[in-house]
């Protein structure tokens, strides 16, 4: 099950690739200036900046993930609906990028498209997904992602 996808390895994960000393928010309404376009599973900061993070079973799965993502990007603030942060308003700057994680891995989607992976073949396979490999996702989202 999805819930237990995140329970078991991305709320771990994003907790290693966020910034030190910023919350792991989640269940997060996104807000553009109007209506509210959907609910990111997650939102991390990485290098002073709000990413938000879908978690799927399977992408291969999903017959629209990419429209789905970018209810994510592009908006002006997110509201979370669970944790300590619940209820709070927090202000994005209009990132066009979004982490998307599955069964397999961890892709990354930028501007509307898989940034150096596809559907299937992720930037990082799940199972090579360790606390050094959090590190080399942070270095990696900072350096080919702002």
């Amino acid at each position: 099950h999805e819930a237990q996808f995140r329970d078991y390895l991305l709320d771990y994960l994003l907790s290693e690739i966020k910034d030190e000393g910023t919350p792991l928010l989640k269940e997060c309404k996104c807000y553009p200036r109007n209506p509210s376009l959907g609910i990111a599973d997650y939102f991390i900061k990485v290098a002073d900046h709000w990413i938000p993070v879908e978690a799927k079973i399977n992408i291969l799965a999903e017959k629209h993930i990419l429209s789905q993502v970018a209810q994510y990007v592009q908006i002006d603030s997110f509201t979370p609906t669970l944790g300590a942060h619940r209820h709070e308003s927090f202000e994005v700057s209009r990132s066009t990028v979004c982490i998307l994680a599955d069964q397999s891995g961890i892709y990354i989607v930028k501007d509307g498209q898989f940034l150096h992976c596809h559907p299937g073949t992720p930037v990082w396979q799940r199972a090579a997904l360790n606390h050094t490999t959090a590190a080399e996702i942070r270095g990696w989202i900072q350096a080919n992602c702002f």
